[in-house]
């Protein structure tokens, strides 16, 4: 990894989770009829249901660190200390956004902290990091949740554009 990596102590203190976002293979199949144990599904979809209404607070804490994080490297560019903040809360973003409705947030946000690890600090290109915000931001502000075409439209561009980049790095 090439760009800003946490320290020891900051790893220590942070641990990443991957939430499930298809719980079908948690339910047991009844003995002898090979059918699928529905209770235990159901009983997972109302416990997600039960917490769902957090899940826009959640988003909306992210999005405003978002927009200060945003807001930080336009008024400083990019350093160490920021950047590690940005991967963390792409990395946060990237394994939550999904299972909370936002597939297309996820994988912008996976894409963003592709460049960050994989690029030197000196090279990450402003221009591309300020389009992943903004459509991270257009994406959560418009409630595109889903698959929703336009936001997934958004997320294509975004990756080819990173993908044009890292072959333009190459020798």
């Amino acid at each position: 990894m090439t760009g800003p990596s946490p320290s020891s102590e900051q790893n220590e203190q942070r641990e990443i989770i991957t939430p499930p976002t298809n719980l079908q293979h948690l339910a047991r199949k009844t003995p002898g009829d090979n059918k699928l144990d529905l209770t235990v599904l159901m009983k997972a979809e109302l416990a997600l249901e039960k917490i769902s209404s957090q899940y826009s607070d959640w988003m909306e804490k992210e999005v405003s660190s978002l927009r200060d994080m945003r807001n930080d490297i336009n008024a400083s560019g990019f350093t160490a200390e920021n950047l590690s903040k940005l991967f963390f809360l792409m990395q946060n973003l990237k394994d939550c956004a999904a299972p909370f409705g936002y597939p297309y947030v996820a994988k912008i946000a996976s894409s963003l902290c592709d460049i960050i690890e994989d690029v030197k600090t000196e090279n990450i290109p402003q221009e591309i990091v300020n389009a992943h915000l903004s459509a991270v931001l257009a994406i959560v502000n418009e409630h595109a949740k889903g698959e929703n075409f336009l936001a997934g439209q958004l997320a294509a561009h975004l990756h080819n554009a990173t993908q044009i980049y890292f072959k333009s790095l190459q020798p």
